[in-house]
């Protein structure tokens, strides 16, 4: 294993930031395929104990996450690892440069905690065979881990914590009850955890380990969210979320020992999270923003909200103080650039940008940024979306358009990179991103419109977004199509297939096309979840018929637009061999229909190669049916 910056160039990664080439370009520039799959996916960030380095996860060129670390003082990042097998760093341990990875344990799938030492000696911290592990964090004294994992049954998930010298653990909590496992106070007195009913009802608990007790918190009636998210420092207060009386998630707080508590912060969107630095120092909050990730930093003290200077405008993925507080880490990920570290000095308040994703030969300017719109649908109901106009249009030129659906059910489109769409935007197509009526960030009530009608009114959505941009004056009316991946994949089909004539053609990436497969595939990783979602759905059992009468290959025979379907072999969602059969139906109608199928990837396509073929083959599929 190499453990050097030579790996990471024989690889083929290049780092150096480059500078600002400021101004807007007077040309345009059509990039290739290959371009945008050269962008790196980069994920996490976390400080060495000295908080002069960031270890982050990176792609090698392989399409394989490795190790990294950046200097914060500037600096190409050096790879810590060259593997085949993925390499995903966690942290370093608090007090020396050893590291905490995680991995594919050698003898199957299962997710394990391995130690990587300085000198490149690796030691499978979890090494049960069988069981899945999942990194919960370290304490804030810095003696120990948590982690959660399955050993006694696969669909339970027990809380444990490890000594990070003598690497020694113990069990803190028995998750009987199907938990999603929560923060743990410093003492290890409480652990905090919650239980889903649907995506936006849930209880919340404690376990008081002193008394052997699990105490039920959340008195509310009726649908209510709950999610704990931290314990304050040094003492018995829990942070948690709660919509109570709100179409919103605020935050929360609980003194366990006197049972006080009140609301701590709200916003006019979701707040997604809430943590403080080691000491307490400062209070880091998140609020879903659909122009991007909001970011507020308090100084706790005197509850001043600190102004960040110099970061960019995204989704923040990630944040981490380091362990003196003197410096804050984020991922962030831009419209015009996929996700990369920065860091910010509290003291000097200024940013810097340590990597560079974006490849140095695409020019960020010739990207396009795109606009928060709103339309109205059927019903008059206001829906959100994300509006990409394609760069160099000569006055009063009309380009052929695409309607873009998100996965789900249940997700949204935030101001973020989108590879694909950046390419198909490149390549002169006017893209409207959709959060249909049932996407998360705009209110539990919005959220929940779907339920139980998916593929009906949340799909009408979608036909207003065709309206939109009809409207826009910038699209040929008779030229536009719809593509979408997962559930937004699924309603590809579903227009297809129920709104014949409406779009002149569909790209189906990996969508469901019998929803009895899919939701009697769910994992026992997901048990905590599977009632949410058979609630949000269906039953496949109970609500068979119903379910019938929405998945697109019991009505493929009704789908005349060209359609292209990408499928991957491995898919533990969307079944390949029902796919092909809704592909023949297609095919047997005289509809004309392309196949394309990835045999060694699952829901998504991760291998480079693959992604290049993807885009070009999207690309070659629009110019021929809708261009």
């Amino acid at each position: 294993m190499s453990r050097t910056a030579a790996a990471a160039l024989a690889a083929g990664v290049l780092w150096i930031c480059g500078c600002d080439k400021g101004g807007e370009p007077t040309n345009l520039e059509r990039y290739r395929a290959e371009q945008f799959v050269e962008a790196k996916e980069i994920r996490g960030g976390k400080f060495s104990p000295d908080a002069r380095q960031v270890l982050f996860a990176a792609k090698n060129d392989k399409g394989v996450f490795n190790a990294y670390v950046a200097d914060v003082d500037g600096g190409d990042p050096r790879a810590l690892t060259d593997s085949l097998q993925e390499h995903f760093p966690l942290a370093f341990f608090p007090r020396d440069r050893r590291l905490l990875l995680g991995r594919y344990a050698e003898e199957g799938r299962a997710w394990h905690l391995f130690l990587l030492t300085p000198e490149g000696d690796e030691r499978d911290l979890t090494p049960d065979a069988l069981t899945s592990v999942e990194f919960q964090g370290f304490s804030r004294d810095l003696k120990s881990l948590y982690y959660i994992a399955n050993p006694r049954d696969d669909k339970k998930f027990d809380l444990y914590e490890m000594d990070v010298e003598t690497l020694q653990c113990r069990l803190l909590f028995a998750n009987d009850g199907g938990f999603v496992v929560g923060p743990v106070s410093d003492d290890r007195r409480y652990v905090a955890v919650h239980k889903l009913h649907t995506s936006y009802d849930s209880d919340f608990y404690v376990w008081d380990r002193e008394q052997k007790v699990l105490k039920h918190l959340s008195a509310a009636t009726g649908e209510v969210y709950f999610k704990p998210l931290t314990f304050g420092v040094g003492n018995h207060d829990l942070y948690y979320l709660s919509d109570e009386g709100s179409q919103f998630n605020y935050l929360m707080r609980l003194d366990l020992d006197s049972g006080r508590g009140g609301k701590v912060e709200e916003a006019d969107w979701d707040i997604l999270f809430a943590e403080f630095s080691r000491t307490g120092r400062y209070r880091m909050v998140g609020v879903n923003n659909p122009s991007g990730t909001e970011l507020r930093v308090y100084a706790t003290a005197s509850g001043e909200r600190l102004s960040l200077r110099g970061l960019p405008r995204g989704q923040v993925m990630h944040v981490d103080l380091s362990h003196d507080e003197s410096r804050m880490a984020l991922l962030v990920n831009e419209a015009r650039s996929p996700a990369n570290v920065w860091v910010y000095d509290f003291e000097s308040g200024e940013s810097r940008q340590l990597t560079r994703a974006l490849p140095e030969s695409i020019d960020s300017r010739q990207l396009v940024e795109p606009e928060v719109v709103y339309f109205p649908s059927y019903d008059g109901l206001e829906i959100p979306g994300l509006f990409y106009r394609p760069r160099g249009l000569e006055e009063g030129a009309k380009v052929p358009g695409l309607v873009f659906t998100h996965g789900g059910p249940g997700g949204q489109f935030r101001v973020r990179f989108w590879p694909l769409v950046q390419y198909l935007v490149n390549q002169g197509y006017a893209v409207l991103q959709v959060n249909n009526r049932g996407s998360h960030g705009y209110g539990k009530t919005f959220a929940s419109l779907d339920d139980r009608r998916h593929g009906k009114e949340d799909l009408k959505d979608c036909l207003a977004g065709k309206r939109f941009l009809i409207e826009s004056g910038l699209v040929e009316p008779d030229h536009i199509g719809i593509i979408g991946g997962s559930y937004g994949g699924f309603l590809v089909l579903s227009a297809l297939a129920f709104h014949p004539g409406e779009f002149r053609v569909g790209v189906d990436l990996f969508g469901v096309v019998n929803w009895i497969g899919t939701l009697t595939s769910i994992p026992p990783w997901q048990e905590s979840m599977r009632q949410a979602i058979y609630t949000e759905v269906g039953d496949p059992e109970e609500d068979a018929e119903y379910l019938k009468s929405i998945s697109p290959l019991y009505h493929a025979d009704k789908i005349r637009s060209p359609l292209l379907v990408v499928q991957g072999g491995k898919d533990p969602r969307v079944s390949a061999e029902e796919t092909e059969e809704l592909v023949a139906a297609v095919k047997h109608g005289g509809t004309p229909v392309e196949y394309l199928l990835f045999p060694n990837e699952e829901h998504i396509v991760s291998r480079p190669e693959n992604r290049i073929k993807l885009y070009k083959t999207v690309l070659k599929f629009l110019q021929v049916h809708l261009k």
